[in-house]
């Protein structure tokens, strides 16, 4: 009824978004796409009314995430790049946005396992950059540390012996950095396997971007 009453009002819409991912995470298989392809499309009708509604766009960058990971070929690289984007939208809007940077980060680096070795090494030094840029802002975010030492250690494991070495020795001084600030989060396993997962936005930091 709201959405006939008020259709130029974003919030319906985005509400909306957040409820059907919300029911995704309840269900298994092929429903949990088909809520995702349908909460991403109330964001990006929410967005239409209020471009600069970071909420939805952060939201919408984490949908595109799952639906990327559950896919594969040209349409997985399709749903990265529009996940990239999302998040690159945030910072364009607020270069500031911490958590837009380290996502953005995260999605670059899952990207560039698809990729050929010359697309994936820009994506992992344009990955770390934005975990540089994190850090200047959040200096103990220790996603930002674990990221970049992934993109390190993706280009360590597509370079020559010597520079290998060097960039092995990096990745583990910002794996360190990662490990120092949250132990608990990083533990150290024998032939670990560090995994990249999206960083959501916490709840506090929404009811900020509620109120400006």
């Amino acid at each position: 009824a709201a959405l006939k009453i008020n259709p130029e009002f974003a919030d319906p819409l985005y509400n909306w978004g957040r409820v059907l991912v919300a029911q995704a995470e309840r269900k298994k298989g092929k429903a949990v796409q088909q809520l995702l392809m349908r909460a991403a499309q109330k964001y990006e009708e929410a967005l239409k009314i209020e471009p600069d509604k970071i909420a939805a766009l952060d939201n919408w960058g984490h949908v595109l995430f799952y639906l990327a990971q559950a896919t594969s070929g040209k349409q997985a690289d399709q749903l990265w790049t529009q996940a990239a984007e999302k998040f690159e939208a945030i910072v364009r809007r607020d270069p500031k946005d911490c958590d837009a940077l380290t996502n953005g980060a995260m999605v670059l680096l899952k990207h560039s396992l698809i990729k050929t070795v010359e697309e994936a090494d820009r994506m992992w030094t344009l990955a770390a950059e934005k975990c540089k840029a994190a850090l200047k802002l959040k200096p103990d975010d220790h996603t930002a540390f674990y990221n970049w030492s992934l993109a390190l250690q993706l280009r360590a494991d597509n370079s020559i012996p010597k520079e290998a070495k060097r960039l092995h020795e990096l990745a583990n001084e910002k794996l360190a950095a990662a490990r120092a600030i949250a132990p608990e989060l990083y533990p150290v396993e024998e032939d670990e396997e560090p995994k990249v997962q999206p960083k959501k936005r916490s709840s506090a930091r929404r009811r900020k971007r509620k109120k400006s």
